[in-house]
């Protein structure tokens, strides 16, 4: 059976904002998604349709519905919380037939404490972030006896999710097609145990392809949980996040200061073997 994992990146863009007369590089990163089979997804697609269009909206789109812009601009809070309400229903509805993986990153923190190998033969925050969410699904799959040995699961990213809208930190990569040649990587390497799980991947467009906005909601909520943490420890995942954990399966993994610290050794260590190429350390973070 075929599966595919539908993923989007959340990244904190205010901070392309000038401090100090400079220009300084997102500090938090998150790639999230959910995954399911095609009649899964098919359902998702048919009923998320129908909310649009009684909203009167062309697609989903988590940041713009949070500030009230764009599409949104218009709108009271009491139809902002209908319309995003309506929305989750759906996805709680499908509970463990949609399964949401995230994987996050303190990108100020990997900068500061993986040397430049270690961060060069990774790649980029973004597409450590990828790398690393791709590599657990599939290391789920091999561990979940559910899933017979000749199942895979293909990925659809994002075509927005383009670090070349970011910064200047990932101007030598070519956005998303940079995620897909690594998938293909990961998938002709034979020293990644669960690289047979792996399909195809390609980009898509979210106004052209519905089942791909969850993934925004997904990739949204992780971020503002994860990002607002960093000053605030105390800070609670908003009311959708606390509602998929509620009721879906969600596997969430970060890179922070700590988990850095304590990996450091072995990434840079790792690093140096000449044989990996440049983003072609996969690491998965400890849950």
């Amino acid at each position: 059976m075929i599966f595919s994992f539908h993923c989007d990146l959340s990244y904190d863009g205010n901070s392309e904002g000038n401090i100090k007369g400079k220009k300084h590089l997102p500090s938090t990163y998150v790639f999230a998604g959910f995954f399911a089979d095609e009649a899964t997804w098919n359902h998702v697609e048919h009923e998320w349709t129908k909310i649009n269009v009684k909203y009167d909206v062309p697609r989903f789109h988590a940041a713009h519905l949070n500030r009230k812009k764009c599409e949104y601009k218009k709108w009271d809070d009491q139809r902002k919380i209908a319309y995003g309400s309506d929305l989750l229903e759906i996805i709680n509805k499908q509970g463990s037939k949609l399964y949401a993986f995230s994987c996050g990153m303190f990108a100020d923190a990997y900068r500061e404490i993986i040397n430049d190998e270690g961060r060069r033969k990774m790649g980029s925050p973004y597409l450590a972030c990828f790398n690393s969410c791709i590599s657990i699904v599939a290391k789920t799959m091999d561990i979940d006896t559910a899933f017979p040995k000749e199942d895979k699961f293909s990925v659809l990213l994002d075509q927005d999710s383009d670090p070349e809208k970011i910064s200047r930190e990932t101007k030598s990569h070519n956005g998303y097609l940079n995620a897909i040649y690594s998938f293909n990587k990961i998938k002709d390497n034979n020293l990644f145990e669960h690289r047979l799980r792996l399909g195809t991947c390609k980009g898509v467009k979210m106004e052209e392809m519905v089942s791909m906005q969850p993934s925004d909601l997904i990739a949204y909520e992780v971020f503002k949980w994860l990002h607002n943490q960093r000053n605030n420890p105390d800070y609670e995942r908003r009311e959708p996040l606390k509602r998929l954990l509620k009721n879906n399966v969600v596997s969430e993994r970060y890179f922070g200061s700590k988990t850095l610290m304590n990996m450091k050794a072995d990434i840079e260590r790792v690093a140096a073997n000449p044989k990996i190429e440049d983003g072609g350390l996969v690491i998965i973070p400890r849950s």
